[in-house]
């Protein structure tokens, strides 16, 4: 017992100063649904639950001269499933990584490596696409136009108001 607590001691001394430096956000909607079964013998039934829900951690260090080193880790999670007195219900966990990137950052712009947002999600989705539909594709969501794996995007510095953005798909 007390190799454990002493290990866990090791861990909670290393962990918690860089959990205390990086940003740790978090997102979850609630919602109330109803579901109208007009079909012979279904049911119909309120129900209350989470949908949207999100964690992550984000932050930089710097590394001198004006240069920052970048990451950000940020996952899809649901919650259990199965209301209304169903047994069948499944553990919530994580579903899939939404963002896992790092980068580079200088006078120069920034460059970042990995799974992200596509440049035109900040300058078009964003703020144009009110209902979302920048999410849905036929092709189970692979590529949905707003942020993919394998992406290396350079967004140049903030110029008077004029901001260039580049992305390559590997």
């Amino acid at each position: 017992m007390k190799k454990q607590l002493l290990k866990t001691a090791v861990v909670a001394a290393i962990v918690l100063p860089m959990a205390a430096q990086a940003g740790i956000y978090g997102r979850a909607d609630g919602v109330v649904r109803y579901t109208d079964d007009n079909t012979a013998g279904g049911t119909s039934a309120w129900d209350v639950g989470a949908d949207k829900m999100r964690w992550g951690i984000v932050g930089s260090e710097d590394l001198g001269n004006g240069m920052k080193a970048l990451y950000q880790y940020e996952f899809d999670m649901t919650a259990a499933v199965g209301g209304n007195g169903s047994t069948d219900a499944t553990p919530g966990g994580l579903e899939r990584t939404r963002l896992a990137n790092v980068g580079l950052q200088g006078s120069w712009g920034t460059v970042r490596i990995g799974r992200q947002w596509w440049p035109s999600y900040f300058t078009t989705f964003n703020k144009t696409d009110t209902a979302d539909t920048h999410a849905l594709t036929s092709d189970g969501g692979n590529f949905s136009g707003n942020r993919s794996g394998n992406l290396i995007t350079y967004q140049a510095p903030d110029m008077s108001g004029f901001q260039v953005g580049a992305a390559i798909l590997m």
